[in-house]
């Protein structure tokens, strides 16, 4: 059988495989450093650019889309760019079509330039396994009032700071749990699997997909990737019913806060 050298690998501890990097030392799956670089290229191209060509922001997304075999949640990176294909009444532009690149196209690349600079590419091979080991479960729920999380008998709670939510307002006050639980205790949770028990089926998508179609959510939503990406850190949401969390529904209605211009987070244990 022919065999292709420039193709041939021989016994090793780091190797490249389809495109990715797989180190068997530190068990990670990473990006190789060419591709960063042609990344980070069509990137600064589309920066730079008020308008691009139909198969230059192809181009662009499918590199980035591949980027993403290695960080999956960073798809969420990726939906305004792909929005910016969506044309009204041509649903198939031709290639050299021009698009205008919207300022919110060009936050998003300026989140993968961010990410792409300043830190290595790479994810534990445990966490490509959808039944890996789970390191953490929490509790969560809001309601118009205020909010609630519970870990292993330790729960906190909070007043939201500008009233009471509206009814449509409660998903992504749910969110919001999610979000601020994460941020507070990041560093507790690096290299772990944490899992979300939520009633809000909204927000099990949300998180469990990391990305969202309402608008509201996805700032939150790219702030949540961003920390699970810097930490390497993997989320996953489970539905509870309403009646199975009752704990966190008293919790989040009960509080009143006398002073409620900010969110308030006391840890305390469950009696």
């Amino acid at each position: 059988m022919p065999v292709a050298p420039e193709k041939t690998v021989g016994p090793a501890q780091i190797i490249t495989f389809l495109g990715l990097s797989i180190n068997m030392l530190n068990k990670t799956v990473g990006v190789p450093e060419n591709k960063v670089k042609k990344a980070l290229s069509l990137i600064a191209n589309m920066k730079s650019s008020w308008t691009i060509t139909v198969q230059k922001a192809q181009a662009l997304t499918g590199h980035l889309n591949f980027i993403c075999k290695a960080l999956p949640g960073a798809r969420c990176f990726n939906r305004r760019l792909y929005d910016l294909q969506v044309i009204k009444g041509n649903p198939k532009p031709p290639p050299y079509f021009h698009i205008k690149v919207t300022p919110e196209a060009k936050l998003d690349l300026q989140v993968w330039e961010d990410l792409l600079q300043n830190r290595n590419f790479t994810i534990a091979l445990s966490f490509l396994n959808q039944s890996c080991t789970v390191d953490s479960e929490i509790y969560t729920d809001a309601s118009e009032v205020g909010w609630g999380v519970s870990k292993r008998g330790e729960w906190a709670w909070g007043a939201w700071n500008l009233g009471a939510l509206r009814t449509g307002e409660i998903s992504l006050g749910e969110m919001f749990v999610v979000l601020v639980t994460l941020d507070l205790f990041v560093e507790r949770y690096q290299w772990m699997h944490v899992i979300f028990h939520i009633d809000n089926l909204n927000v099990y998508s949300w998180v469990n997909n990391q990305t969202a179609k309402a608008v509201q959510a996805m700032p939150m939503i790219r702030k949540l990737v961003k920390i699970l990406m810097e930490n390497n850190i993997r989320v996953t949401a489970q539905y509870i019913r309403s009646e199975d969390n009752i704990f966190m529904l008293t919790v989040s209605l009960i509080y009143r806060s006398k002073n409620s211009e900010t969110a308030i987070w006391r840890p305390r244990r469950q009696q």
